[in-house]
Formats: structure tokens, sequence, C-alpha cells
């Protein structure tokens, strides 16, 4: 997991691979150990041109990207999108 300040957007991070970012929901959720998530859904493009969406979950010490996640998460009641953004991750996606 890479740091991320808490307000500083995660695309300042820093992706290589990534060309342009466009945000397209944003919600603040606490989970059940008191950390605060910012959960953004974002449409990614490459340099060859090629589109993905992602869901990105940053808190105080990082953040972790979701490429598999509900198309209704912003609907989610609270603890179930703390639960989708808290959970280890399944693989990595190349």
């Amino acid at each position: 997991m890479r740091r991320c300040e808490p307000d500083a957007p995660f695309w300042e991070v820093g992706y290589s691979q990534m060309t342009m970012t466009k945000q397209v929901t944003e919600r603040q959720i606490v989970d059940e150990t008191g950390t605060m998530w910012r959960v953004t859904e974002m449409r990614v493009w490459d340099a060859s041109g090629r589109g993905a969406t992602s869901l990105i979950a940053a808190h105080a010490r990082g953040f972790r990207r979701l490429w598999d996640f509900p198309a209704e998460w912003a609907e989610l009641d609270d603890v179930k999108l703390a639960e989708l953004v808290s959970k280890p991750a399944r693989g990595v996606r190349h």
C-alpha cells in the first residue's frame, strides 16, 4: 500500500501508466475501527487510450484500488461499503 496524504488527491501519488483520470462519484465513511475512508469511483485511461473504472478507497495511511466492485456501490449503506473497501485484496490485476 502506498502512502497518500488524507487531503491530497490520490492521483498526486503517481501512476506512470495512467495518463488521465475522471472522478465520477465520491463518498466518505468511517469503518468499525474508526478509520475514515474517502471512496471515489474513477475512470482512468492508459497511454494507449484504453479506459477502465476503478474504486479508490483512501485513508490517512494509504489507499487501495478495487477493479471489481458492485455497480451500485454508491447506494450501499456505510457498513456494507466499509466491508467492501476494508477487506483484504483477493489478487492483483495487471
